[in-house]
């Protein structure tokens, strides 16, 4: 099929970081909590918000990337798989964050202005082990932070 691919350039104001517990959430079973059918109204809402998503990142529009990031299709119920992830996206929110489940689970995906929820969420303590990421999605590396 054809498609017209398009590159947006992403703000490098923003920071990212990668959180992922101890255990493992199978696409399977993250396929298996979805709904059978989703609501119209849903629909809406999620793409309502992912048509922003491109203009968020360019601009670095943190509070924008918090709206866009709330989704009803399928974090609600891949959430439910991660122990302790709402907790975890709870305290990046809390703390000015925006946050989503990464892909099926189990990693959670936070964008800040500055790395800060690292030392937060560290000082937290979890039932699991968590590790956290600190990413730099404009040079393609990755650096690991560690975690509790």
């Amino acid at each position: 099929e054809d498609y017209k691919r398009i590159s947006y350039p992403i703000s490098e104001k923003l920071k990212y970081m990668i959180g992922y517990p101890s255990f493992k959430v199978s696409t399977e079973e993250a396929r298996a909590v979805l709904p059978e059918k989703i609501c119209y109204s849903d629909i809406v809402f999620d793409l309502s918000r992912a048509i922003h998503l491109p203009k968020a990142l360019e601009e670095g529009n943190l509070e924008l990337l918090k709206d866009v990031l709330n989704d009803k299709i399928h974090e609600p119920y891949r959430l439910s798989l991660i122990d302790e992830g709402e907790r975890v996206i709870s305290i990046a929110k809390d703390n000015g964050y925006a946050s989503c489940v990464s892909g099926s689970g189990s990693s959670i995906l936070f964008i800040g202005y500055g790395y800060d929820l690292l030392d937060i969420l560290k000082s937290n303590k979890f039932k699991n082990k968590w590790t956290f990421i600190k990413c730099n999605i404009n040079s393609g590396k990755c650096k690991a932070l560690g975690g509790k």
